[in-house]
């Protein structure tokens, strides 16, 4: 939901820049604010558009283009200066839907212990079953007695005899 928002924000601040962009090249003016504006609008587009798609470098552009705004809004027109205001909503938009983009940092001391556990759990071998390439008890058996051995590398299709229909 708050991504969709910001996808929205974003696109009508976008379209909006290069407007103003528009109104400024007919007006007679020339010079960098052009450039930027031009700038501006594109970024902000182009976020849009990945977060439509659902691809995170969205998300990047979303704040890339905010800090532009921020930087260079200001110094352009009174109608960036307002954009530069929107800026602050989107990117606060972004940052709450950061999880879904997958821009978050985990804990790496919870995460390596989960995978301890994982590992764990997978590499139980109460049978005392043996890779059949190098002869080692490392390995992770699932339900229909295929096994992946950790020490080689190797997989094996059927290392636990096949269950007799009943």
């Amino acid at each position: 939901m708050t991504a969709t928002a910001a996808m929205l924000l974003m696109a009508g601040i976008g379209l909006a820049t290069l407007a103003v962009m528009v109104w400024v090249v007919v007006a007679g003016f020339s010079g960098v604010g052009i450039l930027l504006l031009l700038l501006l609008g594109v970024v902000y587009l182009a976020g849009a558009w990945g977060l439509h798609k659902n691809d995170s470098w969205g998300w990047g552009a979303g704040i890339f283009g905010s800090v532009l705004f921020w930087l260079f809004g200001p110094w352009i027109s009174i109608f960036t200066l307002i954009f530069a205001g929107f800026a602050v909503v989107v990117c606060l938009l972004l940052i709450l839907s950061r999880e879904h983009f997958g821009m978050v940092r985990y804990n790496p001391e919870i995460e390596a212990q989960q995978k301890a556990a994982l590992r764990l759990a997978r590499t139980q071998n109460p049978e005392g079953l043996h890779c059949p390439h190098c002869g080692s008890t490392q390995l992770w058996i699932s339900a229909d007695g295929s096994a992946y051995c950790e020490n080689c590398r190797t997989g094996t299709i059927a290392l636990l005899p096949a269950a007799e229909p009943s």
